[in-house]
Parts: structure tokens; C-alpha cells; sequence
């Protein structure tokens, strides 16, 4: 029984430590966001970078909290400022960002999708014009 305890202990030790690498990868990503910033579709990117520093700080307070159950940093100051609740508000508002901005590049795609069928359309009208002057 203990060897699986601690089976499941090391388990939920691996996941901290994969999520604590998240918060890095979110870092990373909001560099080069920032680097690569482009104007053109700068809706989109503040929308990138918004989902980005919420969910770095998803990750920052989802490991407060656990350093908090283990019990390195006092548990009591931590419940009172309910940081499962803004862990929550902050993930929540991560997700409508990916869907505001799912639906904009959604719109973008489309908008040149039309480009290509009327550049099609319309050399398929020349090309007609063409056959029919051979004639």
C-alpha cells in the first residue's frame, strides 16, 4: 500500500513540474510574440498575447497553490485571497480570448478564400473571352 502511495505521489509531483515547464513555455511564447509583432493583424496578436500572459499566470497560481497544500508557505494566507477562484477567472478569460480570436482569423480565412474564387471566376471568364476570339 505504501509503495503506491508513493507511486501516486511521485505522479502528482511529475505533473507539477510539467506544469511549472507550461509557465516556462507561455514565457517563452510571449517573447516572441513580442519579437515577431506584426501590425498588420494586430487584433489578433493582442488577442496571442493576451491568451499567453493568462495562461502564464494560470500556471503561476496553480503552483502557488500547490506549494501552499504541501505546506512550504502558510495555507491560511492563500485561502483567504481565493486564488482557486482567480486561477478560474483567469482560465475562463483565456478561453473567450482563443474563441474571439478563432472567430477573427475564422473571418480573415474567409476573406481570402473570396479573393481566390473571384481571381478564379474571373480568369475563367478570360479564358472564355480567349476561346471564343479564336473562333
Amino acid at each position: 500500500m505504501r509503495a503506491a502511495q508513493r507511486i501516486v505521489k511521485n505522479i502528482s509531483q511529475g505533473r507539477k513540474l510539467f506544469k511549472f515547464f507550461k509557465s516556462v513555455d507561455e514565457m517563452k511564447a510571449i517573447e516572441s510574440l513580442i519579437t515577431r509583432w506584426n501590425d498588420k493583424w494586430w487584433l489578433i496578436q493582442w488577442l496571442n498575447l493576451y491568451k499567453r500572459v493568462c495562461g502564464t499566470f494560470y500556471y503561476m497560481f496553480d503552483n502557488i497553490m500547490w506549494v501552499a497544500d504541501t505546506g512550504i508557505i502558510a495555507q491560511t494566507s492563500f485561502l483567504t485571497l481565493k486564488w482557486k477562484s482567480l486561477k478560474d477567472w483567469i482560465v475562463l478569460s483565456k478561453n473567450w480570448a482563443e474563441i474571439i480570436k478563432s472567430v477573427f482569423e475564422l473571418y480573415h480565412e474567409k476573406q481570402k478564400e473570396h479573393k481566390i474564387i473571384d481571381k478564379l471566376v474571373s480568369n475563367a471568364e478570360l479564358l472564355q473571352e480567349e476561346r471564343a476570339a479564336k473562333r
